[in-house]
């Protein structure tokens, strides 16, 4: 009798915690107070491990920070139950499958999100939704995620740098030159944010403006002698019922790259296009540029950049908080030029979520961008002008994959002193190897031109140079094995 008090008292204690917990999470969630809300979740989960409910609310919470690895083990935990909360308002994922196929899509587990994404599909009664063909349209962005990661090519397509920025500094530090073309934001009556091109030469703009359906589309103007013509839609099959925006033409005036939103056609919200012309300068239809351009967030605004045959640019907001963007530098390598190594899937989704860059590429082009913001932010004072590029770099963040499942995007993230100073210590001698890059550029080109006396000292110093990048890169990959171990 006794036992079967206690065990009665104890359910009652555990039944307790659930009661007053669960609503409290609930409450601070819809306040945006995950941190708050993610404690009392699991302080049921302490009690009673597998709790639906709390399993629920612990995974949409990691899926709100983007740890889509610590949140599904817990979504799965509801989702084998067919678990469905009625405590908020959030639409297609108030459904614990519909969360969990969401989740392994944001992860890229693409085929995992089409195993859940079909057994929906097949018992629909189980799953209502107040929207028509939420799951028949999430299938479908699911099979595009997995022919797109099938025809990644991470051995031709390689992202070499990137710099988190503010989004509204995005014209001070993307690349604009001759060579390149020029971005121009347009105001006028555009709803949100609008962006033009301007051709190298001046003489062709395209940008995005409003149709007579508030639909962004892209238009074109050239310069002539009299002026700019009048703004006419571009001809072919590039303008949908939905917004193109952010283009830009290749160099040779023939590519068009832009960014559409279609969702039909798109892995994530804008996702980024090419289209060719055709002998009557007709643009053909479009299509998607794939992994690791595309990814289930906004990326746009690709550009080529005309001084080099192989370089280029694009902008994501790919894991970053409202407000803050990402621009890659990217290079398109011969196939026989770098070995595919990538057979752990892993590394390979890693390197497709734009998280891990190459180092093994080595061009003046690598550090453009770091050098844009060390001329705009920099001072003239000696200190500030020294450590301007590495204080711009912590204001606005970087990504450093701890492990997987951790990624961090400040000083703040890190939770070991020692490891922090090391971190501070990789970034400096990752300046030290773009200023050896650009005085290596430099002396290239002495070379080229030197006569034979010359060029032997600067075959020297360039000797010189590229051993201590050897070294440089070689303390960069110990100080990053020593920060994990701290870390971790």
């Amino acid at each position: 009798m006794k036992k079967i008090f206690v065990l009665v008292t104890i359910t009652f204690l555990l039944q307790n915690v659930v009661c007053q917990s669960i609503p409290k999470g609930v409450k601070l969630l819809e306040s945006n107070k995950r941190k708050e809300a993610l404690a009392e979740f699991e302080a049921v989960l302490k009690k009673k491990k597998n709790d639906l409910e709390a399993n629920y609310f612990v995974g949409l919470i990691h899926f709100f920070n983007n740890d889509y690895n610590k949140a599904i083990p817990h979504i799965k935990i509801a989702a084998n139950k067919n678990f469905r909360t009625n405590k908020i308002h959030w639409g297609a994922l108030e459904d614990s499958k519909f969360l969990l196929a969401d989740a392994y899509f944001m992860n890229y587990d693409f085929s995992l999100a089409l195993e859940v994404l079909e057994s929906m599909a097949s018992k629909p009664n189980l799953h209502y939704f107040e929207a028509p063909n939420v799951v028949e349209d999430f299938l479908n962005k699911a099979k595009l995620g997995q022919r797109l990661l099938d025809g990644y090519k991470s051995n031709e397509i390689v992202l070499i740098d990137s710099v988190i920025i503010d989004s509204s500094d995005l014209l001070k530090v993307f690349p604009q030159e001759p060579n390149i073309g020029y971005l121009e934001e347009n105001d006028g009556n555009v709803s949100g944010k609008a962006f033009g091109f301007l051709s190298g030469k001046k003489d062709i703009k395209i940008f995005a403006q409003n149709d007579s359906t508030d639909n962004l589309n892209l238009y074109s103007s050239n310069h002539y002698l009299s002026g700019w013509s009048s703004p006419i839609p571009l001809a072919g099959r590039v303008n949908s019922e939905y917004d193109e925006n952010y283009p830009s033409l290749h160099f040779d005036g023939t590519l068009l790259y832009f960014a559409s939103n279609n969702p039909k056609e798109s892995l994530g919200g804008y996702d980024i296009f090419l289209s060719h012309t055709n002998s009557e300068g007709v643009f053909l239809k479009p299509r998607n540029l794939g992994i690791p351009f595309n990814s289930p967030y906004n990326d746009y605004l690709l550009i080529m950049d005309g001084n080099y045959s192989n370089i280029g640019y694009f902008v994501s907001d790919r894991y970053l908080p409202q407000g803050k963007v990402t621009i890659y530098t990217f290079a398109l390598l011969l196939s026989s030029i770098t070995d595919n190594i990538l057979d752990d899937v892993d590394k390979l989704k890693n390197r497709a979520k734009g998280l891990v860059l190459d180092q093994s590429v080595n061009t003046p082009a690598k550090n453009k961008l770091r050098d844009r913001i060390r001329n705009i932010h920099a001072t003239k004072s000696g200190c500030e002008a020294e450590n301007g590029l590495s204080n711009v770099l912590q204001k606005n963040g970087f990504n450093f994959i701890v492990r997987d499942d951790k990624i961090y995007h400040s000083y703040d993230d890190f939770t070991d002193e020692i490891a922090l100073n090391k971190f501070k210590e990789k970034q400096n001698k990752e300046n030290q190897i773009s200023q050896i890059n650009n005085k290596l550029s430099e002396l290239r080109k002495e070379y080229s031109v030197a006569d034979a006396s010359t060029k032997l000292d600067l075959s020297n110093t360039i000797k010189d140079y590229e051993i201590e990048l050897l070294r440089l890169n070689s303390e960069i990959k110990l100080l990053i094995k020593a920060i994990r171990q701290l870390e971790n």
